[in-house]
Protein backbone atom coordinates (compact mmCIF):
# COMPACT_ATOMS: atom_id res chain seq x y z
CA UNK A 1 0.00 0.00 0.00
CA UNK A 2 1.34 3.25 -1.33
CA UNK A 3 0.40 6.30 1.87
CA UNK A 4 -1.19 9.11 0.36
CA UNK A 5 0.57 12.58 0.32
CA UNK A 6 -1.45 14.88 2.76
CA UNK A 7 -2.40 18.07 1.05
CA UNK A 8 -3.63 21.26 2.17
CA UNK A 9 -7.67 22.75 1.56
CA UNK A 10 -5.42 25.20 -0.67
CA UNK A 11 -3.34 22.55 -2.31
CA UNK A 12 -1.35 24.04 -5.36
CA UNK A 13 -1.85 20.97 -7.53
CA UNK A 14 -5.69 21.52 -7.08
CA UNK A 15 -5.24 24.88 -8.53
CA UNK A 16 -3.18 23.70 -11.33
CA UNK A 17 -5.32 21.31 -12.53
CA UNK A 18 -8.00 23.41 -12.27
CA UNK A 19 -6.58 26.37 -14.05
CA UNK A 20 -5.84 26.23 -17.85
CA UNK A 21 -3.54 29.43 -17.53
CA UNK A 22 -1.33 27.28 -15.98
CA UNK A 23 -1.09 24.87 -18.28
CA UNK A 24 1.87 25.76 -19.74
CA UNK A 25 4.18 26.69 -16.84
CA UNK A 26 7.67 25.62 -15.44
CA UNK A 27 7.83 24.44 -11.95
CA UNK A 28 9.95 24.54 -8.87
CA UNK A 29 9.71 21.41 -6.91
CA UNK A 30 12.23 22.40 -3.61
CA UNK A 31 13.19 18.92 -1.84
CA UNK A 32 13.86 20.13 1.27
CA UNK A 33 16.01 17.33 3.20
CA UNK A 34 17.67 19.36 6.39
CA UNK A 35 16.17 19.85 9.38
CA UNK A 36 16.98 20.95 12.75
CA UNK A 37 20.27 23.49 13.31
CA UNK A 38 21.25 23.01 9.97
CA UNK A 39 18.13 23.93 8.09
CA UNK A 40 17.87 27.23 9.43
CA UNK A 41 20.58 28.88 6.97
CA UNK A 42 18.85 26.82 3.97
CA UNK A 43 15.49 29.35 5.08
CA UNK A 44 16.93 32.22 3.05
CA UNK A 45 17.51 29.91 -0.48
CA UNK A 46 14.05 29.13 -0.51
CA UNK A 47 12.39 31.81 0.27
CA UNK A 48 13.93 33.80 -2.21
CA UNK A 49 13.22 30.65 -4.42
CA UNK A 50 9.89 30.86 -3.97
CA UNK A 51 9.87 34.97 -4.43
CA UNK A 52 12.03 33.87 -7.69
CA UNK A 53 9.14 31.84 -8.95
CA UNK A 54 6.86 34.26 -8.78
CA UNK A 55 8.94 37.12 -10.76
CA UNK A 56 9.81 34.03 -13.20
CA UNK A 57 6.06 33.26 -13.76
CA UNK A 58 6.54 29.50 -12.42
CA UNK A 59 5.00 27.81 -9.97
CA UNK A 60 6.26 26.23 -6.56
CA UNK A 61 6.43 23.83 -4.23
CA UNK A 62 8.62 21.71 -1.96
CA UNK A 63 8.92 18.44 -0.14
CA UNK A 64 9.52 18.94 3.50
CA UNK A 65 10.13 17.02 6.29
CA UNK A 66 7.91 16.77 8.92
CA UNK A 67 10.51 17.10 11.91
CA UNK A 68 11.77 21.02 10.45
CA UNK A 69 10.94 23.05 12.82
CA UNK A 70 11.00 26.13 10.70
CA UNK A 71 8.44 24.75 8.31
CA UNK A 72 6.01 22.99 10.91
CA UNK A 73 2.55 23.66 10.84
CA UNK A 74 2.86 26.17 7.97
CA UNK A 75 0.30 25.39 4.38
CA UNK A 76 2.46 26.87 1.95
CA UNK A 77 5.17 24.49 2.20
CA UNK A 78 2.45 21.47 0.83
CA UNK A 79 4.36 17.76 1.17
CA UNK A 80 5.36 15.73 3.77
CA UNK A 81 8.28 13.20 4.41
CA UNK A 82 8.63 10.73 6.61
CA UNK A 83 5.16 10.63 7.59
CA UNK A 84 4.27 7.93 10.86
CA UNK A 85 3.93 4.21 10.37
CA UNK A 86 1.40 4.14 7.51
CA UNK A 87 0.30 0.74 5.27
CA UNK A 88 2.68 -1.98 5.28
CA UNK A 89 5.77 0.02 3.91
CA UNK A 90 7.19 0.63 6.59
CA UNK A 91 6.48 -2.97 8.00
CA UNK A 92 9.15 -3.88 5.49
CA UNK A 93 11.70 -2.84 7.99
CA UNK A 94 10.97 -4.57 11.12
CA UNK A 95 12.77 -7.32 10.29
CA UNK A 96 15.75 -5.57 9.49
CA UNK A 97 18.20 -5.92 12.61
CA UNK A 98 20.76 -2.90 11.74
CA UNK A 99 18.55 0.73 12.73
CA UNK A 100 21.05 2.50 10.42
CA UNK A 101 19.59 0.30 7.50
CA UNK A 102 16.00 0.42 8.47
CA UNK A 103 16.48 4.58 8.50
CA UNK A 104 18.10 5.22 5.46
CA UNK A 105 15.92 2.65 3.80
CA UNK A 106 12.66 4.26 5.34
CA UNK A 107 14.06 7.85 3.88
CA UNK A 108 14.99 6.21 0.64
CA UNK A 109 11.23 4.66 -0.02
CA UNK A 110 9.36 7.62 1.65
CA UNK A 111 10.92 10.21 -1.17
CA UNK A 112 11.40 7.87 -3.87
CA UNK A 113 7.04 7.34 -3.89
CA UNK A 114 6.60 10.89 -2.68
CA UNK A 115 8.24 12.59 -5.04
CA UNK A 116 6.92 9.87 -7.86
CA UNK A 117 3.38 10.40 -7.33
CA UNK A 118 3.85 14.77 -7.10
CA UNK A 119 5.95 14.12 -10.48
CA UNK A 120 2.94 11.86 -11.75
CA UNK A 121 0.57 14.84 -10.88
CA UNK A 122 2.75 17.72 -12.39
CA UNK A 123 4.10 16.28 -15.34
CA UNK A 124 0.70 16.15 -17.84
CA UNK A 125 0.12 20.08 -16.42
CA UNK A 126 3.39 21.59 -16.56
CA UNK A 127 6.03 22.83 -20.25
CA UNK A 128 9.30 21.95 -17.63
CA UNK A 129 9.45 20.53 -14.11
CA UNK A 130 12.56 21.15 -11.93
CA UNK A 131 13.56 19.29 -8.38
CA UNK A 132 15.90 21.23 -6.43
CA UNK A 133 18.61 19.65 -4.27
CA UNK A 134 20.33 21.25 -2.66
CA UNK A 135 24.19 20.93 -0.97
CA UNK A 136 22.48 18.97 2.25
CA UNK A 137 21.46 16.11 0.53
CA UNK A 138 23.11 12.68 0.72
CA UNK A 139 23.77 10.06 -1.67
CA UNK A 140 20.37 7.76 -0.39
CA UNK A 141 18.20 10.89 -0.89
CA UNK A 142 19.58 11.74 -4.43
CA UNK A 143 19.39 8.17 -5.72
CA UNK A 144 15.66 7.87 -4.26
CA UNK A 145 14.96 11.27 -6.65
CA UNK A 146 16.38 10.05 -9.87
CA UNK A 147 15.19 6.88 -9.76
CA UNK A 148 11.56 8.59 -9.05
CA UNK A 149 12.39 10.40 -12.82
CA UNK A 150 13.70 7.32 -14.19
CA UNK A 151 10.28 5.26 -12.89
CA UNK A 152 8.29 8.20 -15.20
CA UNK A 153 9.87 6.98 -18.67
CA UNK A 154 8.92 8.91 -21.54
CA UNK A 155 7.06 11.41 -19.40
CA UNK A 156 10.44 12.54 -17.76
CA UNK A 157 11.56 14.41 -21.30
CA UNK A 158 10.30 17.60 -19.15
CA UNK A 159 11.79 16.57 -15.67
CA UNK A 160 15.30 18.61 -15.16
CA UNK A 161 17.11 17.40 -11.98
CA UNK A 162 18.66 20.57 -10.22
CA UNK A 163 21.65 19.76 -8.35
CA UNK A 164 23.53 22.39 -5.93
CA UNK A 165 26.83 21.19 -5.63
CA UNK A 166 28.78 22.71 -2.40
CA UNK A 167 31.45 21.04 -1.85
CA UNK A 168 33.75 18.69 -3.55
CA UNK A 169 32.72 16.00 -6.59
CA UNK A 170 30.35 13.18 -4.93
CA UNK A 171 32.11 10.06 -5.80
CA UNK A 172 30.99 7.54 -3.60
CA UNK A 173 29.77 4.09 -4.68
CA UNK A 174 25.70 5.36 -4.62
CA UNK A 175 27.08 8.18 -6.72
CA UNK A 176 28.64 6.01 -8.93
CA UNK A 177 25.53 3.36 -9.38
CA UNK A 178 23.43 6.73 -10.02
CA UNK A 179 25.81 7.49 -12.84
CA UNK A 180 25.08 4.28 -14.38
CA UNK A 181 21.54 4.97 -13.77
CA UNK A 182 22.28 7.94 -16.03
CA UNK A 183 23.58 6.24 -18.55
CA UNK A 184 20.56 3.51 -19.06
CA UNK A 185 18.02 6.49 -18.55
CA UNK A 186 18.92 9.49 -19.44
CA UNK A 187 17.71 11.86 -17.18
CA UNK A 188 18.45 16.10 -17.59
CA UNK A 189 20.80 17.93 -14.55
CA UNK A 190 21.02 20.95 -14.10
CA UNK A 191 23.85 21.88 -11.80
CA UNK A 192 24.47 24.87 -10.35
CA UNK A 193 27.46 26.56 -7.21
CA UNK A 194 27.97 29.25 -5.98
CA UNK A 195 31.63 29.57 -6.63
CA UNK A 196 33.98 29.08 -9.18
CA UNK A 197 36.20 27.14 -7.56
CA UNK A 198 33.82 24.58 -7.54
CA UNK A 199 32.78 24.81 -11.20
CA UNK A 200 36.16 24.15 -12.23
CA UNK A 201 36.79 20.93 -10.08
CA UNK A 202 33.67 19.60 -11.22
CA UNK A 203 35.03 20.26 -14.95
CA UNK A 204 37.58 17.86 -14.55
CA UNK A 205 34.96 15.33 -14.83
CA UNK A 206 33.00 16.43 -17.93
CA UNK A 207 30.37 18.47 -15.66
CA UNK A 208 29.27 22.04 -16.97
CA UNK A 209 28.49 23.92 -13.56
CA UNK A 210 26.81 27.37 -13.40
CA UNK A 211 27.69 29.58 -10.49
CA UNK A 212 24.72 31.17 -9.21
CA UNK A 213 24.67 34.16 -6.44
CA UNK A 214 24.17 33.19 -2.11
CA UNK A 215 20.83 34.43 -2.04
CA UNK A 216 19.81 36.87 0.97
CA UNK A 217 16.95 36.25 3.13
CA UNK A 218 14.39 39.04 1.07
CA UNK A 219 13.58 40.75 4.29
CA UNK A 220 17.68 41.52 4.93
CA UNK A 221 17.55 42.36 1.61
CA UNK A 222 14.65 44.92 1.49
CA UNK A 223 16.89 45.76 5.03
CA UNK A 224 20.06 46.58 3.34
CA UNK A 225 18.72 48.30 0.33
CA UNK A 226 16.53 51.16 2.53
CA UNK A 227 20.48 51.42 4.42
CA UNK A 228 22.35 51.67 1.30
CA UNK A 229 20.06 54.13 0.05
CA UNK A 230 20.20 56.18 3.13
CA UNK A 231 23.69 56.15 2.64
CA UNK A 232 24.52 55.82 6.57
CA UNK A 233 25.93 52.22 6.65
CA UNK A 234 27.49 51.63 9.97
CA UNK A 235 29.80 54.61 9.37
CA UNK A 236 28.35 55.92 13.39
CA UNK A 237 30.01 52.55 14.63
CA UNK A 238 33.73 53.95 14.23
CA UNK A 239 32.91 56.29 17.34
CA UNK A 240 31.70 53.68 19.42
CA UNK A 241 33.33 52.88 22.72
CA UNK A 242 32.12 49.78 23.11
CA UNK A 243 33.46 46.65 20.34
CA UNK A 244 30.28 44.01 19.71
CA UNK A 245 31.43 41.45 17.92
CA UNK A 246 29.65 37.83 16.70
CA UNK A 247 31.27 34.56 17.46
CA UNK A 248 28.35 32.67 17.20
CA UNK A 249 30.43 29.39 15.99
CA UNK A 250 29.50 25.99 16.31
CA UNK A 251 30.89 23.30 14.49
CA UNK A 252 34.74 22.28 13.95
CA UNK A 253 34.95 23.29 10.63
CA UNK A 254 33.48 27.01 11.45
CA UNK A 255 36.88 27.12 14.02
CA UNK A 256 35.25 25.83 17.09
CA UNK A 257 38.49 25.42 18.78
CA UNK A 258 39.87 28.72 18.26
CA UNK A 259 37.01 30.39 20.13
CA UNK A 260 39.10 30.36 23.56
CA UNK A 261 42.60 31.58 22.19
CA UNK A 262 40.08 34.84 20.93
CA UNK A 263 38.56 35.30 24.06
CA UNK A 264 41.65 34.41 26.21
CA UNK A 265 44.41 36.41 24.03
CA UNK A 266 46.19 38.60 26.12
CA UNK A 267 46.00 41.76 24.16
CA UNK A 268 42.44 42.20 26.02
CA UNK A 269 44.70 43.94 28.51
CA UNK A 270 44.82 46.63 26.80
CA UNK A 271 40.82 47.67 26.63
CA UNK A 272 38.69 48.69 29.45
CA UNK A 273 36.70 46.07 31.60
CA UNK A 274 33.68 44.99 29.55
CA UNK A 275 34.26 47.24 26.52
CA UNK A 276 34.30 43.97 24.97
CA UNK A 277 31.12 42.45 24.12
CA UNK A 278 30.51 38.87 22.29
CA UNK A 279 27.82 36.65 21.28
CA UNK A 280 28.72 33.15 21.37
CA UNK A 281 26.77 29.73 20.92
CA UNK A 282 25.46 28.68 24.31
CA UNK A 283 27.34 25.18 24.26
CA UNK A 284 30.59 26.55 23.21
CA UNK A 285 33.57 25.92 25.88
CA UNK A 286 34.28 28.98 26.88
CA UNK A 287 35.47 30.28 30.24
CA UNK A 288 33.71 33.31 31.59
CA UNK A 289 35.94 35.93 31.31
CA UNK A 290 36.26 39.12 33.10
CA UNK A 291 37.94 41.31 30.68
CA UNK A 292 35.27 40.43 28.02
CA UNK A 293 31.24 40.44 28.08
CA UNK A 294 29.98 37.22 26.65
CA UNK A 295 26.13 36.68 25.35
CA UNK A 296 25.52 33.14 24.77
CA UNK A 297 22.79 32.77 23.10
CA UNK A 298 20.87 29.18 22.12
CA UNK A 299 20.71 28.17 18.57
CA UNK A 300 17.83 30.98 17.97
CA UNK A 301 15.20 31.61 15.50
CA UNK A 302 15.83 33.45 12.12
CA UNK A 303 14.04 36.43 13.66
CA UNK A 304 15.98 36.58 17.06
CA UNK A 305 19.26 35.54 14.91
CA UNK A 306 18.97 38.98 12.84
CA UNK A 307 17.91 40.79 16.42
CA UNK A 308 21.21 39.57 17.89
CA UNK A 309 23.10 40.02 14.54
CA UNK A 310 22.09 43.45 13.61
CA UNK A 311 23.97 44.96 17.23
CA UNK A 312 27.29 43.73 15.88
CA UNK A 313 29.59 45.71 14.20
CA UNK A 314 32.40 43.07 13.54
CA UNK A 315 31.95 39.41 12.57
CA UNK A 316 35.00 36.50 12.97
CA UNK A 317 34.89 33.95 10.88
CA UNK A 318 37.76 31.55 11.51
CA UNK A 319 36.77 29.03 9.22
CA UNK A 320 39.02 25.85 8.06
CA UNK A 321 40.87 26.31 4.97
CA UNK A 322 40.04 22.81 3.96
CA UNK A 323 36.61 23.00 4.38
CA UNK A 324 35.70 26.70 2.96
CA UNK A 325 38.48 26.79 0.45
CA UNK A 326 35.44 26.86 -2.02
CA UNK A 327 32.54 26.85 -0.22
CA UNK A 328 30.96 30.45 0.44
CA UNK A 329 29.30 31.25 4.26
CA UNK A 330 25.39 32.48 4.21
CA UNK A 331 26.87 34.76 7.36
CA UNK A 332 29.54 36.40 5.53
CA UNK A 333 26.75 37.43 2.52
CA UNK A 334 24.75 38.68 5.12
CA UNK A 335 27.63 40.39 7.03
CA UNK A 336 28.60 42.27 3.49
CA UNK A 337 25.28 43.33 2.58
CA UNK A 338 24.44 45.30 6.34
CA UNK A 339 27.95 46.72 6.16
CA UNK A 340 29.75 44.97 8.82
CA UNK A 341 33.23 44.15 9.11
CA UNK A 342 33.85 40.61 8.70
CA UNK A 343 37.20 39.33 9.84
CA UNK A 344 38.07 35.90 7.78
CA UNK A 345 40.77 33.10 7.74
CA UNK A 346 43.02 33.28 5.30
CA UNK A 347 42.68 30.51 2.41
CA UNK A 348 39.05 30.31 2.21
CA UNK A 349 36.38 31.54 -0.26
CA UNK A 350 34.94 34.66 1.45
CA UNK A 351 39.42 35.90 1.70
CA UNK A 352 39.22 35.70 -2.32
CA UNK A 353 36.04 38.04 -2.20
CA UNK A 354 37.53 40.04 0.14
CA UNK A 355 40.31 40.72 -2.30
CA UNK A 356 38.50 41.05 -5.29
CA UNK A 357 37.27 44.23 -3.52
CA UNK A 358 40.90 45.54 -2.32
CA UNK A 359 39.82 44.56 1.16
CA UNK A 360 42.79 42.24 1.83
CA UNK A 361 42.67 43.96 5.25
CA UNK A 362 39.81 41.69 6.94
CA UNK A 363 41.95 38.10 5.81
CA UNK A 364 44.25 37.24 8.96
CA UNK A 365 45.50 34.14 10.18
CA UNK A 366 43.68 33.54 13.18
CA UNK A 367 46.68 31.41 14.85
CA UNK A 368 49.51 34.12 14.37
CA UNK A 369 47.98 37.53 13.57
CA UNK A 370 44.73 37.82 15.68
CA UNK A 371 44.87 40.17 18.26
CA UNK A 372 41.95 42.50 19.74
CA UNK A 373 44.15 45.75 19.04
CA UNK A 374 44.15 44.73 15.25
CA UNK A 375 40.85 44.50 15.57
CA UNK A 376 40.16 47.46 17.41
CA UNK A 377 42.60 49.31 14.69
CA UNK A 378 40.39 48.44 11.79
CA UNK A 379 36.86 48.84 12.93
CA UNK A 380 38.00 52.49 12.94
CA UNK A 381 39.77 53.19 10.31
CA UNK A 382 37.34 55.01 7.77
CA UNK A 383 38.77 53.81 4.58
CA UNK A 384 38.07 50.26 5.49
CA UNK A 385 34.92 51.17 6.01
CA UNK A 386 33.93 53.08 3.04
CA UNK A 387 35.44 49.91 1.07
CA UNK A 388 33.09 47.71 3.13
CA UNK A 389 29.91 49.61 2.10
CA UNK A 390 30.90 50.12 -1.81
CA UNK A 391 31.13 46.06 -1.70
CA UNK A 392 27.96 46.00 0.06
CA UNK A 393 26.52 47.71 -2.69
CA UNK A 394 27.46 44.93 -5.19
CA UNK A 395 26.50 42.40 -2.74
CA UNK A 396 22.86 43.84 -2.38
CA UNK A 397 22.45 44.05 -6.45
CA UNK A 398 23.96 40.87 -6.96
CA UNK A 399 23.01 38.64 -4.00
CA UNK A 400 19.28 40.32 -3.46
CA UNK A 401 15.97 38.68 -4.61
CA UNK A 402 16.07 40.37 -7.82
CA UNK A 403 19.77 39.86 -8.73
CA UNK A 404 19.31 35.96 -7.78
CA UNK A 405 16.24 35.99 -9.85
CA UNK A 406 18.25 37.48 -13.20
CA UNK A 407 21.19 35.11 -12.64
CA UNK A 408 18.30 32.21 -12.40
CA UNK A 409 16.69 33.43 -15.70
CA UNK A 410 19.95 33.62 -17.40
CA UNK A 411 21.11 30.28 -16.24
CA UNK A 412 18.05 28.35 -17.18
CA UNK A 413 18.01 29.99 -20.34
CA UNK A 414 21.38 28.83 -21.37
CA UNK A 415 20.31 25.31 -19.94
CA UNK A 416 17.14 25.47 -22.25
CA UNK A 417 16.57 28.35 -24.60
CA UNK A 418 12.80 27.53 -24.81
CA UNK A 419 12.10 27.20 -20.94
CA UNK A 420 8.25 29.47 -20.14
CA UNK A 421 10.36 32.05 -17.99
CA UNK A 422 9.32 35.70 -17.60
CA UNK A 423 12.18 37.75 -17.53
CA UNK A 424 12.48 40.10 -14.38
CA UNK A 425 12.09 43.39 -14.33
CA UNK A 426 11.82 45.87 -11.72
CA UNK A 427 8.49 45.79 -11.44
CA UNK A 428 8.23 42.16 -10.57
CA UNK A 429 9.96 42.38 -7.65
CA UNK A 430 7.89 45.89 -6.35
CA UNK A 431 4.65 43.55 -6.39
CA UNK A 432 6.58 40.76 -3.89
CA UNK A 433 5.66 41.28 -0.83
CA UNK A 434 8.48 40.92 2.23
CA UNK A 435 8.15 39.97 5.78
CA UNK A 436 9.48 42.21 8.14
Amino acid sequence: MIPDIKVSTENTMTKVVSTETTMQKVWFIDVVTQYGPDCLHSVPVRIALEQCAEILNVEYTAVVDQNCPIFKGTEKWLRVLHFSRTGTLHDLFEDLAIPEIQSKLREFCDLWIRIRSLLKGINNNASCTIIRLDWGVNSYQKLAVFLSVASLLAARKNTIVWIHLDRSADRTKIARFRQRLLDIFPIKVWRTAYTSEIAAENKKYGRVVDILPLPLHPALSDFAYKHRSANKINLCHAKADKLVCWLFINRPEQGLALLPKIIDHPSVGAFPKKSIKCFVCEHASIKENAEIELVRLPYVSEEDYHLHFNKCEVVFLPYKTHSYSSSMSMVFIETIATSKIPIVSDGTAMARELRRFELGDLVIDFDTEFSWTLINKIRKDVSIRARVNLMAESYVREHGTFGYAHSLYKSLKRFNSKMALSEPKAGNLASIHVEP
